[in-house]
């Protein structure tokens, strides 16, 4: 987990801030959603593996800025670090 969660986190680096709300097209995410929903993810699934009711709030409800985006990824990382031991 931690090298997939170090690459998540250099790429979140490497995307310039006025592209987090870019999107292809309406039906695909931005970054910023798509980091989102990365976090939704590492929240939810380690949320449940360490019992902690509720699970921390749902971020992909749309576009964060890029440092918002990146914090809360970072934060859900050492959560899941914690989790899974």
């Amino acid at each position: 987990y931690t090298n997939i969660a170090n690459f998540i986190v250099r790429t979140a680096a490497m995307v310039p801030a006025d592209k987090y709300a870019w999107q292809p097209t309406p039906e695909v995410r931005s970054f910023a959603r798509l980091f989102a929903h990365i976090t939704d993810d590492n929240n939810g699934a380690c949320a449940a593996l360490a019992g902690v009711t509720p699970a921390p709030a749902r971020m992909d409800m749309g576009d964060l800025g890029r440092g918002h985006a990146r914090s809360c990824f970072q934060r859900s990382a050492t959560r899941a670090s914690r989790a899974t031991g």
